[in-house]
């Protein structure tokens, strides 16, 4: 089980709602679906060439109960610290329903 001393940081979950502009097309709009505490780790920072532009990544782990935040998928996002992570991977720590890991890259 997952201490609670571990869960010191606020994180919002965000779902993809998209909506529609005027003219009826689509527009993608980020709704809360919840706020957690959660641990927060980061991994792994790289910067790439990608069509001449430099982009970079950080990669962070994400820990919470799972009952705080219970079916996040990889087309949620997470919110911390003004920053917006792009969920890559979630997973059920022992397969037991009380611990969620998720992988997640900074939008930069």
């Amino acid at each position: 089980m997952l201490a609670a001393g571990r869960l010191n940081k606020k994180i919002v979950i965000q779902r993809n709602t998209p909506t529609q502009d005027g003219e009826g097309g689509p527009v993608e709009s980020w709704a809360t679906h919840k706020t957690v505490w959660a641990s927060v780790d980061p991994l792994l920072g790289q910067e790439r060439l990608l069509a001449q532009q430099v982009t970079a990544t950080l990669s962070h782990r994400f820990r919470w109960r799972t009952v705080a935040a219970p079916a996040v998928t990889p087309r949620d996002r997470i919110y911390w610290d003004g920053r917006y992570f792009d969920i890559q991977q979630v997973l059920d720590v022992r397969e037991k329903g009380e611990e969620t890991v998720v992988l997640a890259s900074e939008v930069v």
